[in-house]
C-alpha cells in the first residue's frame, strides 16, 4: 500500500466573522502506519490494518465543549470539513461530538468557569448554526452527537478514518492516548490532523477561557478593561 498524502487546501468564509486563514494539513498514512505532522513530537502506530481501497464515505471526527464559539473553533471545524470532503463518488461525513454537561464541568481547566458553560441544548444550537454556516462551501454532510467520556466515538466508530484535534500539546496527547484505545479495541488507528492556531489581537491564542475572563472576544478582539 502506498502513502496516502495529506491534503493542502485554502478555504475561507463568506462570513466575515468565520474569516479563517488558509488551513493546511499534513497526514501520511503508509502500510498501516500512521506518521504525525514533522510539527508534532514524533510517534508512530503500527497496525496489521489497512486503510480501505476504494471507500466512497470518508468520515472524520472531532470533539469538545464549544462555547462560547470563537475563531479557533471555526478553524476546527473548517480542517474536519476539509479531511472529510474529498474527490471520488462520496461526499464525506464530520461527526462532532459535543460534550454533555456533566462532562463538561469535569474536564474545565478553571472549575469556577463550569457555570458560564451553558446547558447542552443551548450549546448544540449554537454549534448547529455555525456548522450550516461553514458547512455551506464543502461537500460532507454533517451531524452532532452527545459524548459522555473524554473518547466519545472516536474511539468506537470502526468506519472513522480521520480525527482532528487542536494544535495544543494536550490535545496531540489525548489524540495519542486515543488511538492507543482503538488499538487495544482492535480498530485501527486514525489520521490526525491538526487545526492551525489562531491568534487574538495581541498574539496570544484564542481560547474560550479567555473568553470567559474578559481578555477578548469571539473574535480575537481584546476588551477594554474598564
Amino acid at each position: 500500500m502506498e502513502a496516502s498524502p495529506g491534503r493542502d487546501s485554502n478555504v475561507y468564509s463568506a462570513d466575515p466573522n468565520d474569516y479563517i486563514r488558509p488551513i493546511r494539513a499534513h497526514t501520511a498514512v503508509a502500510t498501516g502506519t500512521v506518521s504525525y505532522p514533522p510539527e508534532c513530537s514524533s510517534h508512530t502506530y503500527t497496525t496489521v490494518a489497512v486503510l480501505p481501497v476504494g471507500m466512497t464515505t470518508r468520515i472524520a471526527i472531532l470533539g469538545g465543549t464549544f462555547t462560547p464559539i470563537h475563531n479557533g473553533h471555526r478553524a476546527l471545524l473548517h480542517t474536519a470539513f476539509q479531511t472529510a470532503s474529498h474527490d471520488g463518488d462520496g461526499d464525506g461525513h464530520v461527526i462532532v461530538g459535543l460534550t454533555a454537561e456533566s462532562l463538561a464541568r469535569e474536564t474545565r481547566s478553571d472549575p469556577s468557569h463550569a457555570d458560564m458553560l451553558g446547558s447542552f441544548a443551548e450549546r448544540e444550537d449554537a454549534l448547529s448554526d455555525t456548522l450550516e454556516r461553514i458547512a455551506g462551501a464543502y461537500t460532507a454532510s454533517w451531524e452532532i452527537v452527545k459524548i459522555t467520556d473524554t473518547y466519545g466515538p472516536a474511539a468506537t466508530r470502526g468506519d472513522a478514518d480521520a480525527l482532528v484535534v487542536a494544535p495544543e500539546g494536550k490535545a496531540q496527547q489525548r489524540a495519542r492516548a486515543l488511538n492507543d484505545e482503538r488499538l487495544r479495541r482492535g480498530y485501527r488507528p486514525l489520521e490526525i490532523h491538526t487545526s492551525p492556531f489562531v491568534v487574538a489581537e495581541d498574539g496570544l491564542r484564542i481560547s474560550s477561557t479567555r473568553i470567559r475572563n474578559g481578555e477578548i472576544d469571539a473574535q480575537g478582539r481584546l476588551l477594554d478593561d474598564d
